[in-house]
């Protein structure tokens, strides 16, 4: 039998009750609490994905998230930033040919390939096919010192953690062709 409430001052009035369902992440709910954030968030989601690297026999090298960077609607490739730690270590693959899962907004699940990695700058670029287009991430404006900002991640079930944070330290600008010495 369906659970109902009924509304004070309101005789006959019943409505049906929906449980409402806990957040996977209360601190993302905590920090994502504004209409206007949230709608930030869902639409940056699109281009967070998760990544799980293995060794044969599914041993586990590392896990990080991962931001779309491009899509190329013909071939239905992805390129993807990611973290250098998800394919290795003190500079050197981990694996020659590491097997990396990459876990979908759509909670779907694909193999990537290795393009490039810099364990120096600590990135990665991998590449992925999707049946559903992927979104890349708008890299329209830098944030300045002492603004808030969210950090965003997926975990390997590609549930969503945010984060909201202040930008507390910027680097100078530096101009090619200034002198500070005569």
């Amino acid at each position: 039998m369906p659970r109902t409430r009924t509304v004070a001052g309101a005789a006959n009035t019943v409505i049906p009750w929906t449980p409402r369902r806990e957040p996977k992440d209360r601190l993302t709910a905590r920090d994502v609490a504004s209409t206007p954030d949230k709608v930030m968030i869902k639409k940056a989601a699109r281009s967070v994905v998760a990544i799980v690297s293995t060794k044969p026999g599914w041993k586990c090298i590392d896990r990080c998230s991962g931001i779309v960077v491009s899509w190329n609607e013909t071939t239905r490739l992805a390129t993807i930033l990611t973290s250098s730690v998800a394919v290795c270590d003190f500079g050197a693959l981990i694996d020659p040919k590491p097997k990396l899962l990459v876990h979908m907004p759509t909670r779907t699940i694909a193999e990537g390939r290795l393009l490039f990695f810099n364990d120096n700058y600590h990135i990665a670029l991998l590449e992925v096919s999707s049946d559903s287009p992927l979104l890349p991430a708008n890299f329209g404006s830098s944030p300045k010192f002492g603004q808030e900002v969210f950090a965003l991640a997926r975990n390997e079930e590609s549930s969503l953690f945010a984060r909201r944070g202040t930008v507390l330290w910027q680097e100078p600008m530096h101009m090619h062709g200034d002198v500070d010495e005569v």
